[in-house]
């Protein structure tokens, strides 16, 4: 189970805060080889996997409301409505399945002493069910009474795939050539683009035919609706053939040393939940009449009337992909050299650059990446309405260098270290909003001037990081002693993370305008024991019992240095004083969020046979 979000405080004061979570998940594969001779085989692996998100209210969710509700609804503890508790919470009922049916095949053949053909082929037949999506006020659990809904369908995206790759072995070099086609269709009907403000409003509903102002007029047409959405033309969403090119080679310059080269076009499907997004949203008000008019019919004996919406807040879409989203675009190359040092140590070092295009980054705040639109009703575009959408076209880049080095000297004693320097950036390239007007031509207002110009560090940039980890094993000894007894079979791990900190932007009245990423957070530093115990019982069967400390030292490796969204003073006072706030903008404790985990003991068996 867990939360509805990131409110531990709620729970504290309320049992049925949040949501419980349920997860349930089975995977089935098969595979076959059949060795034809020496030199030709070839594979088949048929998969299957099902993954189902459950979310529902807890068993200790009360119904009810408060008598003075904020102004974005939340309903707080009556006669407390400053304090940032909630007596009562909407009521959530999510359920999604995401799984697919691969088959998957390849062939190999060793044509002649110096070709390798590796050939193959991909099918994918995806599955992503919205099965139900509901937010209900919190005062009923009727799935009719919802506040938002989405569309409750299931769709199957198609991949398929073909590649083929040669590998040339040569005494003075290695060659790969490789080719992948790959073929992409989201196999749904989604949404003709559209220029109106709300995908609900019917154009042809006539208010002259309406002389009671319920918003059906006397041919049918209601002014906003549901069944409006449903009723809108759909058409299948663009499919997507794909070549990409793969390139390595790797030589030899001394008897010890080897260098290589990789250079590949790669593709990435978008995520299957932001690529057709849809939202329904009805104000809270709108639903209460809703009931209250269901409740009256019943009494006396007839079909509900339809509730007309307030036209400065009607129900509405309030979030929809325009356009279905484009695969993404990664151009990669890397260049290293490899050098054994007598069997001593392996050290590898590589550099590599990385493009990447078509990104769909994330919304930044509640008006990021709107869409407005033509009001068929005013005969103008709406400028206080809008929906949210996610839009493709940003980029980014990843540059650095690796350093691994590995030793070889003893198979008991094993030292494997790695450090590595990137930076990891994107740039924006998608507009804030998007204005359709009554002709459907859109104009565009972009972010600002700063974050068009700069490629800005993705918050899971680290520039370095550093892994070290010994690892040690007791020898294998054929005479029988006690110390044999009790210590074989054992291995200990000690890893140590060094890890630079996260960025972010503050600015002094001396900085720049276009200062940006001017700060960092602290590194983190964090060391791991793990020992194991293997015990050989009889024959195949074998006993492993483990313990495992996490942060050994207990590092305080900060989090968050306060309430960096709604406390003005958060970040100020960091950054001049470099105290860590432990409450947010209301004073209430966020000391829990601060730093991560302290020190942790796992104690673990496994049995296999």
């Amino acid at each position: 189970s867990d939360l509805n979000g990131d409110f531990t405080n709620q729970a504290k004061y309320y049992r049925g805060w949040g949501s419980l979570l349920d997860t349930y998940n089975w995977s089935l594969a098969g595979l076959f080889t059949q060795i034809i001779n020496t030199d030709l085989f070839y594979e088949l692996r048929l998969s299957t996997y099902n993954i189902e998100f459950k979310e529902r209210p807890s068993d200790y969710t009360s119904l009810g409301r408060s008598k003075n509700p904020t102004t974005f609804g939340f309903m707080r503890y009556d006669g407390f409505e400053d304090e940032p508790f909630d007596q009562y919470t909407p009521i959530l009922r999510n359920n999604a399945v995401s799984g697919d049916i691969s088959l998957v095949g390849n062939l190999n053949w060793q044509w002649n002493t110096n070709n390798l053909l590796k050939t193959g082929f991909e099918f994918r037949y995806n599955t992503y069910g919205e099965k139900e999506t509901w937010r209900i006020p919190s005062f009923s659990a009727n799935e009719a009474d919802w506040i938002n809904r989405g569309l409750n369908e299931t769709y199957h995206p198609l991949q398929f795939a073909l590649y083929a790759q040669n590998k040339m072995e040569f005494e003075s070099m290695i060659l790969n050539i490789g080719l992948r086609f790959d073929y992409f269709d989201p196999n749904r009907m989604w949404f003709e683009k559209s220029n109106y403000y709300n995908l609900a409003l019917d154009p042809l509903y006539n208010v002259s035919k309406d002389p009671d102002l319920d918003q059906v007029d006397s041919l049918g047409h209601v002014k906003y609706s549901f069944e409006n959405v449903l009723a809108k033309k759909r058409v299948p969403a663009k499919s997507y053939t794909m070549l990409s090119p793969r390139f390595g080679v790797s030589f030899p310059i001394t008897e010890n040393s080897l260098l290589h080269f990789n250079y590949g076009h790669y593709y990435q499907m978008p995520p299957l939940d932001q690529m057709f997004e849809f939202l329904y949203f009805r104000p809270v008000n709108l639903v209460e009449k809703i009931i209250a008019e269901r409740n009256l019919a019943a009494q006396e004996g007839r079909i509900p009337d339809h509730i007309a919406s307030n036209d400065g807040d009607p129900e509405r879409v309030v979030a929809l992909t325009v356009e279905p989203l484009k695969p993404q675009k990664t151009i990669m190359f890397e260049v290293g050299i490899k050098h054994n040092f007598n069997d001593f140590v392996v050290l590898d070092v590589t550099a590599f650059y990385k493009d990447v295009f078509d990104q769909t980054d994330e919304r930044v705040g509640l008006f990021d990446r709107l869409v407005r639109g033509y009001d068929p009703y005013t005969g103008q575009v709406n400028a206080n309405q809008s929906y949210a959408a996610y839009i493709s076209g940003d980029y980014g880049d990843s540059r650095g260098f690796e350093v691994s080095l590995r030793t070889l000297f003893n198979k008991y004693i094993n030292v494997d270290v790695n450090y590595s320097f990137s930076r990891s950036t994107s740039g924006r390239a998608s507009p804030k909003v998007v204005v359709f007007d009554k002709n459907g031509n859109a104009t565009y207002q972009w972010d600002t001037e700063v974050n068009k110009r700069i490629p800005t560090e993705k918050s899971f940039s680290r520039p370095h990081i550093l892994r070290a980890n010994l690892f040690l094993s007791y020898p294998e000894y054929e005479e029988s002693s006690i110390l044999n007894t009790i210590l074989g079979g054992t291995s200990l791990s000690v890893l140590y993370r060094f890890v630079s900190g996260q960025t972010f932007t503050y600015l002094l009245t001396t900085d720049a305008p276009d200062t940006y990423d001017n700060y960092r957070y602290p590194a983190s530093h964090n060391v791991d024991l793990k020992i194991d115990k293997l015990i050989n019982l009889f024959g195949s069967h074998e006993f492993t019992v483990y313990l495992q400390i996490t942060n050994l030292f207990n590092t305080k490796n900060l989090r968050s240095y306060g309430d960096v969204l709604f406390d003005a003073n958060a970040t100020k006072d960091y950054v001049e004083t470099g105290k860590v706030s432990t409450v947010d903008a209301a004073g209430y404790d966020i000391s829990w969020q601060n730093y991560y985990d302290k020190r942790r003991f796992y104690v673990g068996v496994k049995y296999s046979f």
